[in-house]
């Protein structure tokens, strides 16, 4: 049989083999054993302890098939193109296009709009949930502290920091309707 070495590149003979290499692995266990492979079955079952491999993680890929990294680095890519053209920079980048049709540049300018309302509700919402963790939090700490002092205490601090999450949660929501409303006059959506 002739074979290729890998570091040489030469062609060698060798003697008193006469089985082909197949071109796939074997799939029985046996034939995985044979060939001195782990098959994924094997690999989970108790009589190794420790498990230094484990199953999930092996392929059962035939050897030589094609793996299709291509394939998946283009879909990948697909992936992420897609997701730039419809983010916040890449609209603006196709809104900056004059070759736009009117109704175009409209569909963009709302898709625009609406992207950047939903991320504001996104946000505000997060700051509300972390507004209520905190109030839950002040709650527990109320019921923990058992002085009249220290209850006082905790309520004057309590108030005090309400008071200034709840100016930051206006604020912000302030702030976004003005980004909303400025965007929109230099869309000319504002009437």
């Amino acid at each position: 049989m002739r074979v290729q070495d890998a570091e040489t590149g030469e062609w060698l003979e060798v003697e008193g083999v006469d089985a082909a290499v197949p071109s796939e692995a074997p799939r029985s266990p046996a034939r995985y054993a044979a060939a001195g492979m782990f098959t994924p079955h094997a690999l989970s079952s108790p009589s190794m302890l420790p498990p230094l491999v484990h199953a999930e993680t092996q392929s059962t890929r035939p050897l030589g098939a094609q793996v299709g990294w291509e394939a998946k680095m283009e879909a990948m890519r697909a992936r992420y193109a897609a997701a730039e053209r419809e983010s916040r920079r890449g609209l603006l980048q196709r809104l900056a296009d004059p070759s736009l049709s009117r109704s175009s540049r409209m569909d963009l300018q709302v898709q625009l709009l609406e992207q950047m309302k939903a991320a504001l509700q996104t946000h505000l919402a997060a700051l509300v949930a972390e507004e209520l963790e905190r109030e839950a939090g002040r709650q527990q700490a109320m019921r923990a502290d058992v002085s009249h002092q220290g209850r006082d205490r905790l309520r004057q601090q309590h108030a005090r920091e309400r008071a200034y999450y709840k100016t930051l949660i206006e604020q912000t929501k302030e702030e976004g309707h003005q980004l909303l409303t400025a965007t929109m006059n230099d869309f000319n959506l504002l009437r």
